[in-house]
């Protein structure tokens, strides 16, 4: 930490910024870039990734250490949670931001916030945590730590405006990141597949806890939809968390018209006639490309267990959510099997109508996310918290 401790250029703002996921990084590396068109004097330190990095941030941990899911791994790596925030601790302490930008990643961020307001730093909130699925008591802790809330769902606003939160919809980040409209027929010849292919993505996330939990299953999938329909083609992009030769360890001798791709993660969402896709952040990109879907996921049965009774939702992936329907197929747990998924997957593919329902249905969720622009008015509800103060 010692170059982040050297005096920058009179004039400099000092931010500390901290996203713990994939999906945060994203989201995190769009808003930096905004920020510095508006002020290019910032400089930004804390918590990311690579795409954080590139943007100009200076990354103390790293999000594929961070990226955390369930109870038991996160007692495993409790002594990285606690370096890792001792460490933001100190750099609030060396660097004195003006503000603080978290970004989803509530257990860590949280906390964090209580410490910068205690050290009387401006707190901006970017991504709301889902209060509305669990931890609703969260919105009066939010309340209490948070100066601006920038919320990405239109029905988050009430949820905070009833506690006193200052709050504003800004529009959901992928609307920035994930394109809408694209030549389908280009992006499959660019990755090798032809105009008449059927084609299946497969997304088993962006953890290695959830790639070894899902891929053998959704391989399993794969080859049992290669028995039905003649020729089909499946392809698994490769999220930038994880390496591709750790993907390959999965993939290395399966009998499958298989490609496998080190990111390009939304031209595969847009080649395929479905996806095949853990829960998550991913399912509503899928959403907004508008490619039918198949949900699915695991997790220790202790979590699962704890978790449905701290979940009040009848759903669990975000287009069923914000639809509020049943839009999608979700496998999780002991559905979570090849043989579940392949049935699924199957029905869709083999029934144009449902497919162009679906399709018809994302359209819908992806118009409620607000459009274009949401990383810049975020940005400038940011910079409008930092001339304040200032």
């Amino acid at each position: 930490m010692n170059d982040l401790s050297q005096n920058s250029k009179p004039g400099t703002k000092n931010f500390l910024i901290v996203a713990g996921e994939a999906s945060g990084d994203l989201h995190g590396a769009n808003l930096v870039r905004e920020l510095l068109a508006l002020e290019p004097n910032i400089r930004f330190s804390g918590m990311g990734g690579d795409m954080m990095k590139d943007a100009g941030v200076d990354v103390l941990h790293h999000v594929r250490e961070m990226a955390i899911v369930g109870i038991f791994e996160v007692i495993n790596k409790l002594p990285l949670i606690r370096k890792a925030m001792k460490d933001m601790e100190n750099l609030m302490d060396i660097i004195k931001p003006e503000v603080v930008v978290l970004i989803d990643y509530p257990g860590f961020n949280l906390r964090l916030a209580k410490k910068a307001k205690a050290r009387g730093i401006k707190v901006v909130y970017y991504v709301s945590p889902q209060v509305w699925a669990w931890h609703k008591s969260r919105v009066k802790t939010i309340a209490r730590v948070v100066d601006k809330m920038m919320v990405v769902f239109p029905f988050e606003v009430r949820i905070y405006e009833k506690v006193g939160v200052d709050v504003e919809f800004v529009g959901h980040p992928l609307m920035d990141s994930v394109p809408a409209g694209f030549d389908r027929d280009e992006i499959r010849g660019s990755l090798g597949f032809g105009r008449a292919d059927t084609v299946i993505g497969l997304l088993p996330g962006s953890r290695k806890r959830e790639v070894e939990s899902l891929l053998p299953e959704m391989l399993e999938a794969a080859r049992l939809i290669s028995k039905k329909i003649n020729g089909a083609k499946f392809a698994i992009p490769v999220a930038n968390t994880l390496d591709v030769e750790y993907i390959k360890g999965f993939t290395d001798g399966v009998d499958l018209d298989l490609s496998v791709f080190k990111g390009n993660t939304y031209d595969v969402m847009a080649a395929a006639d479905l996806i095949l896709i853990a829960s998550g952040t991913a399912t509503l990109e899928a959403a907004i490309v508008g490619t039918p879907m198949v949900m699915t996921y695991r997790m220790a049965p202790l979590t699962y267990f704890i978790g449905r009774r701290l979940v009040n939702l009848e759903f669990g992936s975000l287009p069923n959510i914000i639809a509020g329907k049943g839009i999608i197929p979700e496998l999780v747990q002991g559905d979570a099997t090849g043989e579940r998924m392949a049935e699924e997957c199957l029905n869709i593919l083999e029934d144009k109508k449902r497919s162009e329902e679906m399709k018809k249905d994302l359209r819908k969720v992806r118009d409620t996310l607000g459009g274009p622009g949401a990383s810049k008015r975020a940005a400038e509800i940011v910079y409008k918290t930092l001339q304040i103060a200032n």
